[in-house]
């Protein structure tokens, strides 16, 4: 009966996903539409090719006379910060940190009147430049992707370009461990980019709501009390500023009742119960005991 009912509603799934011939029209033409502009937006596109203007200080072209089109900036958007895990002796604390990043690159701009109204597109990230995106004091950075699930980045008509990312980054930070068990401390992931120079290249960091509350944003051991974004300022102006997206943390004293406290408390109290016990008496005790039960 079980075996009927999922075979039944497995062909209700899959009627449910056919097309109507009208519906199948517009999907053909629609993705004529994109393959068109496919063709035409990566004809000359060059994706190892840097989209960063570089001329904005340049002292072979007459600056006077030359209107500069605006440095490329990169927007981080964070959508995650989860404490997993703290080791004091290291100083390094692991993170889940996913975000998005979204910049302009202007030779991937088309009219959508011309290409069926399509106003975006998504094409794997290796077909398109980057930008550098490096975390600072990162003891490990792992990125939840492979060959067999390729990333995908965005496209929009206007040229702005973006993607989500997910990692787990350990980074390395000061502690002080001297007020434990009430010490708290702040953390987080910093991202950098000292390829580029501060007048041809610009980070701004954001964050979104965060999908779970504070409490679920620690682990056993540890309370996340803040979570925030903030912007560091370089000491040579030849490169920008650093984006920090931090979380501040504190000992859960749960924890320590529970795993340390208690356990500790009883055997404390049995080391003491031992010392004013008589084994000599509870050794004659038991022999007599013993000899009773034999008469």
């Amino acid at each position: 009966m079980l075996q009927l009912l999922f075979f039944f509603s497995m062909i209700s799934i899959a009627i449910s996903q056919l097309m109507t011939k009208e519906e199948m029209t517009v999907y053909k033409n629609f993705l004529a539409n994109q393959k068109r502009l496919y063709k035409d937006l990566f004809a000359d596109y060059d994706p190892t090719l840097s989209a960063i203007y570089t001329l904005h200080k340049s002292q072979w072209i007459n600056q006077n006379a030359t209107k500069h089109p605006p440095m490329t900036e990169l927007n981080l958007i964070m959508a995650m910060l989860k404490l997993v895990d703290v080791v004091e002796v290291e100083e390094k604390a692991t993170f889940l940190f996913d975000y998005s990043a979204e910049w302009t690159d202007h030779r991937l701009t088309w009219n959508p009147l011309e290409y069926g109204g399509i106003s975006h597109i998504y094409v794997p990230q290796k077909s398109i430049w980057l930008p550098e995106i490096t975390i600072a004091d990162a003891h490990e950075v792992k990125f939840f992707e492979s060959e067999d699930a390729p990333s995908i980045a965005w496209i929009n008509f206007n040229g702005t370009v973006g993607f989500y990312t997910s990692t787990v980054a350990s980074v390395i930070c000061e502690m002080d461990v001297f007020q434990f068990p009430m010490d708290q401390h702040e953390c987080g992931v910093s991202v950098v980019a000292n390829t580029y120079f501060a007048d041809e290249y610009k980070m701004n960091g954001d964050m979104e709501d965060m999908p779970k509350p504070l409490s679920k944003l620690g682990n056993g051991e540890w309370k996340v009390s803040y979570i925030g974004v903030k912007e560091e300022k370089s000491g040579n102006e030849n490169y920008g500023s650093t984006i920090m997206f931090i979380a501040r943390f504190q000992r859960n004293p749960g924890f320590y009742v529970a795993l340390v406290m208690v356990p500790a408390f009883f055997i404390n109290f049995l080391s003491i119960f031992a010392l004013f016990v008589n084994v000599e008496n509870l050794s004659e005790k038991n022999k007599t005991s013993e000899n009773c039960r034999l008469r």
